[in-house]
């Protein structure tokens, strides 16, 4: 199977969705391209209110968990909060309906569950490096 396309082909910023077929193979090739990008996760609830789970964290993978109902992990490394329990660290949507990605500077995963929530999963690149896997400052 050849990559998905990661954005839209009439070349404007809004989210392209990913059928629902291509859910493994996209989110196996997005954690290989993206992996260790500087990650937040938020969930946006369906009353509007919004809170943001993880921060600022090295994304080390996105995966479909469980095939027949399409749970989805992310799944984000410790970064620079090395206190954190791993638990902080894991983000698992149940029973997702719809996945989307786009592209505007940074990169941008929209996971519409069942429940009518959304989790979003924001990458952005890490350009400066210490040598040593941290930001330099």
């Amino acid at each position: 199977m050849a990559s998905l396309p990661l954005s839209s082909d009439n070349g404007s910023d809004a989210p392209l969705e990913i059928p629902r077929e291509d859910w493994q193979k996209f989110l196996e090739d997005f954690s290989s391209s993206h992996g260790l990008w500087t990650a937040t996760v938020a969930v946006l609830g369906s009353d509007g209110d919004h809170d943001v789970e993880i921060r600022e964290r090295p994304l080390e993978g996105i995966e479909v968990t469980h095939v027949p109902t399409g749970d989805i992990r992310i799944l984000l490394g410790r970064g620079e909060a090395g206190g954190l329990a791993d638990s902080e660290l894991t983000h698992s949507v149940i029973r997702p309906v719809k996945l989307s990605v786009q592209i505007a500077g940074d990169v941008t995963l929209w996971i519409h569950a069942a429940d009518g929530t959304v989790t979003v999963l924001r990458c952005t690149v890490i350009s400066k490096h210490d040598g040593h896997g941290d930001l330099a400052a």
